[in-house]
């Protein structure tokens, strides 16, 4: 709340709301006194002067420094008010701050015309005579009294008159002062409160503080979010526009739902804050409810309701919109959204995690007595941040604990914190969890122990599978804030959340009937398993966290307690003696490394969701056919002993089949190849597959089919006519001969990968693939009279975006090429022709073009690879590079949206002879120049070309060695260079730098360019760099005319570095 403050303190606070300037003589006692009391019952800061004055001292330095510590002045102006010397030195310094600080100025002429202030007339003529005949006072003085006084004389203000009530115009000056009063805030309001400005600016939009409506807003989120400090800020920020005020702290902790009397207490508070009569007293919950809603009905008020867990509890002590006057806000946090629903609270703020800058500096403020880490702590404080999420309680607790504590403190806390948060922590979070009903709680245990991150319809499916109300437990913990669905549509958690489950199981397994529910560290499993098997029937979950290598256990039968266990997670745990028992009540099993050749004969898990066996040693599943009606996923990849797959036909639901690795696996079971919602299937790498079991492929969701490095497998089934869902096949590194002339069947496929197959021809039917996007076919064994078809038949791939036939044998590239108008990425290395066609020049979307290893290439076309619409979209950095003999162009596409610019032309001998490699180079710049400089776009390009070449280019050749005069506007720099190298493999060894030194006047520069691409078998190599370096551009933009010398030296080095060189 607001402090009261008069000249009686012993020192100033930090600032007020309002100064009264007034004469005592004439209103001290009466209307000055009454006008201060109403302004200190609506909370509004106030500074009067209540000292006698002494004829003849100077005014108080205390007084001016009150006026400068003001947001506003009242000048009451009364018919004394101008005989005193006081009153207008202080009436000079008010306006005197009005000028230079934005003090407001609210003038009240207290039964005195307004015309006879701002004319100097009668009354105030006269006392300014008196002040001239006065030889204390100086000439200048009186002058500047005078224009100070007519300045306030001038302004719009309140007059008191016979007629008028002092009571009302009192409570004029009141509305008047909180409608009009500065938002500026105190200074010390958001002081160690990171990042809040912005959330409460946040809040009053939402507020609407120009309607008149009565507006409830809430504000949520889970414990420890800043929920409460977020509220306390608002409140203080707009509480003086408001009549009356109150807030209401840990209404949770104060009511209990059984007691009544507690709301009682609320309710009484509420009515003492904005009331304040302590003759209202609140007798039962239904007569407050009765009092609040007639005594506040009038009342322009601000409330807060901190930590309402209860709907009673909005009920009661703020029932209806009807309850209040016009412009009342109320303010509701809470940890449940599921109320503010329930109470029509339409208006919600939902307070997120703290980004991590934000973080770091929340918790440095806890942390360290002086600013952010020291280099010593920074990457400490980095992780500890990252334990705390972003959750504000967490930031300040672990802040808190590390204050002046030496490095070794700081290493070993870090590792307990990661185990075991402190108490002040996960005692806060672990409140609501408490709250929570029975099905609540197991959900919220599932998902923490084991759950996290999954899809959440399969965690609805699995949870409701094990016989809990899913839908209503996720819908509850999701209003809670315990949990959220990310944007992939996976159940997530806050981590301290999941680690405070953790704890409560470790401190109270006894909640749900047995000694253990979940266990997670492998000293625990082994102790349940062989030490205390009784006390492991109750387990639900195994979900082991720490691997440690070389685990074993020599109990064939430990698993045979543990019949109720759903979810088992191991890592590199070995049986040697075997296993002969696995819960069937599992609904997830992931081992990986397992050492079992074979599942226990009786284990048939019917309820089982997902199996994932990477790096095992089986050898098969099971014999027989089982029927896993829910098996969503199966993932044995790497798992190199494994020679066949089961009969699948009854596994309805599976989605995900990987199989990568399976270096053994010869043919699949053909019920795999008729599995309607198998949606992935990956079989890369498997080396001795031959055949994939079936004559056609009928798999109607099938997205993606990985079949590459797939040696063996020479035959690919025919497609069947509703695989409409294909969108990606990668057959790259198999040995197939023909593709199936069912192919164009796949009217959805973006993406074929036939690379380095034993291919000679492209079926008719691609030419129903309207949305391929990405074909890839090299080093494939084009026949000759198929060579040309992908060019001649330009409609079939009329939307390709990137196109790889590198290593084709490829003798002439025809004009056909430049209709590929979408076409980004054209990768033509290693095959045989001489020239490209003219034609390439349309494409004008290219923005990588490969040509490695073309050896009898000669001469390039102009291209539009530099042209307005790719200078205009480009990001910041900006790369044109003839680089890198082998270029994996998939990496280009990862990063797609800010592909740069790229054509690459090495070890193409023939082009270094042709001198087109240097020609190329320089126009790839100058192009880039002139539509720079067209289109003033902002010089902070910086682009490389690498090639082959043994000429410095004419236009980088400066006249003599002497210095250049530079007499037009200042660009930028570029730099050319042959290099030429006797043991080019020691230089490709080492790391160097072209550095050009730069001298402009008495300033000296130099830029450093790593020689980044150097290919063995040219002789010389040709580089050119171009950069605008910010230090430099602010030296030379200022310079119409400059003297300019440069000199070059190559040297060790790495990285790109622009920097003055100290003389």
């Amino acid at each position: 709340m607001p402090y009261v403050s008069s000249s009686s303190s012993s020192s100033l606070p930090q600032g007020y709301d309002v100064f009264m300037s007034f004469r005592g003589e004439d209103t001290r006692t009466s209307f000055t006194s009454h006008l201060y009391d109403a302004l200190i019952r609506n909370d509004i800061t106030t500074y009067k002067d209540d000292k006698t004055l002494e004829i003849g001292n100077p005014i108080a330095s205390e007084l001016l420094e009150a006026i400068e510590a003001s947001r506003i002045a009242i000048v009451v102006l009364s018919s004394n008010f101008a005989t005193s010397k006081w009153c207008l030195e202080e009436i000079s310094k008010i306006v005197d701050c009005m000028e230079h600080s934005n003090l407001a100025i609210l003038p009240v002429f207290y039964h005195v015309d307004p015309s006879d202030v701002r004319r100097l007339r009668n009354c105030f003529e006269q006392g300014f005579v008196e002040h001239e005949a006065n030889p204390e006072i100086s000439p200048q003085m009186v002058k500047t009294w005078r224009n100070a006084f007519k300045t306030v004389g001038a302004l719009s203000g309140i007059h008191v008159t016979q007629d008028r009530n002092e009571t009302e115009v009192i409570s004029e000056i009141v509305a008047k002062i909180l409608k009009d009063m500065p938002d500026a805030l105190p200074k010390d309001l958001f002081h160690g409160l990171v990042g809040m400005e912005s959330r409460v600016d946040e809040i009053k939009r939402i507020f609407r503080m120009e309607s008149s409506e009565v507006l409830f807003v809430g504000i949520c989120g889970m414990s420890g979010i800043g929920k409460t400090t977020l509220a306390e800020s608002v409140f203080y920020h707009i509480q003086r526009q408001f009549e009356k005020s109150s807030f209401i702290e840990n209404i949770k902790d104060i009511s209990k739902q059984e007691d009544s009397t507690d709301l009682c207490k609320l309710q009484q508070k509420l009515l003492d804050d904005i009331l304040k009569e302590k003759s209202v007293r609140v007798q039962s919950v239904k007569h407050g409810q009765t009092l609040l809603g007639t005594k506040l009905r009038g009342l322009k008020v601000i409330i807060v309701l901190d930590d309402v867990n209860h709907v009673d509890q909005l009920t009661y002590l703020a029932g209806g919109r009807e309850w209040f006057g016009p412009g009342t806000r109320i303010i509701v946090t809470t940890t449940n959204i599921d109320l503010l629903n329930v109470h029509k609270i339409i208006e919600i703020y939902r307070c997120e995690e703290m980004k991590n800058d934000e973080a770091l500096r929340l918790f440095s403020q806890s942390a360290f007595e002086h600013g952010p880490p020291t280099h010593v702590y920074e990457k400490w404080s980095d992780d500890i941040v990252k334990l705390a999420g972003g959750l504000p309680l967490a930031l300040n607790v672990y802040g808190s604990l590390l204050y002046k504590k030496e490095e070794s403190y700081w290493k070993e806390m870090l590792k307990k914190l990661q185990e075991y948060p402190p108490k002040d922590v996960l005692g806060r979070l672990e409140v609501v969890f408490t709250r929570l009903d029975s099905n609540q709680q197991e959900t919220f245990m599932y998902i923490a122990c084991f759950l996290k991150g999954r899809d959440m319809d399969l965690v609805k499916d699995i949870l409701s599978n094990i016989g809990l109300y899913s839908e209503c437990g996720i819908t509850d913990l999701m209003n809670k804030f315990l949990i959220t669905i990310n944007l992939d549509d996976c159940v997530w958690m806050h981590d301290l959340l999941q680690q405070m489950c953790w704890e409560i199981l470790r401190k109270k397994s006894h909640i749900f009937g047995g000694i253990h529910f979940a266990i997670k560290y492998f000293q625990d499993i082994v102790e349940v398993l062989l030490l205390k098997p009784k006390e492991s029937s109750t387990i639900r979950i195994i979900n082991q966290e720490k691997v440690e290598m070389d685990d074993s256990i020599d109990d064939p039968y430990c698993f045979s307690i543990m019949r109720r266990l759903k979810f088992l997670r191991i890592s590199n745990v070995r049986f040697p003696q075997g296993l002969s028992y696995l819960s069937n009540d599992l609904r997830i099993l992931e081992w990986f490394e397992c050492s079992l050749k074979s599942f226990p004969s009786n284990f048939k898990p019917a309820h089982m969701y997902e199996l994932e066996m990477c790096y095992s040693q089986l050898e098969t599943l099971w014999e027989e056919t089982l029927v896993f009606p829910n098996l969503r996923s199966i993932d044995l990849s790497f798992s190199k002993e494994l020679i066949k797959i089961p009969d699948l036909t009854s596994t309805p639901k599976l989605v995900k089949l990987n199989l990568e690795g399976c270096t053994k696996l010869k043919e699949l079971h053909e019920s795999v190849l008729l599995q309607k919602s198998l949606q992935y299937m990956n079989l890369t790498g498997c080396t001795h597959l031959q055949c994939l079991g079936g004559s056609n492929i009928e798999m109607e969701a099938l997205v993606t089919l990985l079949l590459s490095g797939c040696s063996n497998l020479e035959y690919i089934p025919e497609f069947g006519q509703n695989m409409k869902c294909l969108e990606n096949l990668y057959l790259d590194g198999t040995n197939i001969k023909k593709l199936p002339e069912s192919l164009g069947e796949l009217h959805n496929l973006r993406k074929l990968d036939a690379s380095e197959t034993s291919i000679e021809e492209i079926p008719l039917s691609v030419r129903y693939l309207k949305r391929l996007r990405f074909l890839r076919a090299q080093r494939c064994p084009f026949s000759s009279q198929n060579k040309g078809f992908l060019f001649t038949k330009v409609d079939i791939l009329s939307n390709i975006r990137e196109l790889n036939l590198s290593y084709c044998n490829l003798s002439v590239i025809p004009d056909g090429i430049g209709l590929l108008h979408r076409l980004i990425s054209l990768d033509l290395s290693g095959n045989d022709f001489v020239h490209l066609p003219g034609s390439i020049s349309l494409l004008s979307n290219l923005k990588m073009l490969f040509l490695n290893n073309c050896k009898r290439f000669q001469s390039v076309p102009k291209l539009s690879i530099v042209n307005e619409d790719t200078i205009s979209g480009l990001p910041i950095r900006f790369n044109y590079i003839m680089s890198g003999e082998e270029v994996d162009v998939s990496k280009f596409h990862a990063a797609s949206n800010n592909t740069n610019p790229t054509i690459s032309c090495l070890n193409c001998p023939n082009l270094a002879k042709s001198g087109s490699g240097c020609y190329l180079a320089e126009n790839i710049l100058h192009s880039y120049l002139q539509l720079r400089t067209k289109y003033w776009m902002t010089p902070v390009a910086v682009f490389e070309i690498v090639g082959a070449g043994s000429e410095i280019s004419p236009g980088f050749v400066l006249p003599g060695s002497d210095d250049l005069i530079i007499k037009s506007p200042w660009i930028g720099v570029a730099i050319c260079a042959v290099i030429a190298v006797d043991n080019i493999d020691a230089f490709i060894e080492d790391k160097y730098v072209i550095t050009a030194h730069i001298r402009v006047g008495e300033k000296h520069w130099r830029i450093s360019v790593p020689i980044n691409f150097f290919v063995a078998g040219l002789e010389n190599q040709l580089v050119i760099y171009w950069t605008v370096a910010d230090d430099l551009d602010r030296l030379l933009d200022s310079r119409r005319q400059f003297n300019f010398r440069v000199s070059f030296s190559v040297e060790p080095g790495e990285g790109n570095e622009t920097s003055e060189e100290r003389s």
